[in-house]
């Protein structure tokens, strides 16, 4: 379907550090198992990340890759604003979960990737 997913600068960051594996888009613009090149737009507005986002500085890097293994209506998502992403507050279109890799392989180990997975899909009503 989609090849492509265009992420503010702090989404793709956080991706690419394994701080999250959750990005959102609009509803239908990816689909399971697309594999994407992550694109970086430019910095996302202050007001619409968490504090800790906030205080990650730094540029993304280019060459990101993801897998969607995940897609759910972002809407679904229950618990804390920023318990499992970036964002001051849960934004409308799908959540979708990425195993993020970069030029030297997975950006998180498979437990690791495993792990976080799990307990994002356990945020869903």
């Amino acid at each position: 379907m989609a090849e492509r997913l265009e992420l503010p600068d702090q989404d793709l960051l956080a991706l690419a550090t394994g701080r999250t594996i959750v990005a959102f888009g609009e509803r239908y613009a990816v689909g399971l198992n697309d594999e994407l090149e992550l694109i970086a737009t430019g910095p996302r507005p202050a007001a619409e990340v968490s504090d800790e986002a906030l205080a990650a500085r730094g540029a993304p890097p280019d060459g990101l890759v993801g897998l969607v293994v995940g897609l759910q209506p972002a809407a679904s998502l229950s618990g804390a604003a920023g318990d499992h992403h970036i964002l001051a507050a849960t934004p409308d279109g799908d959540l979708i979960i990425l195993r993020v890799f970069a030029a030297s392989g997975p950006v998180l180990t498979d437990a690791e990737f495993e792990q976080r997975r799990l307990a994002v899909e356990a945020m869903f009503r």
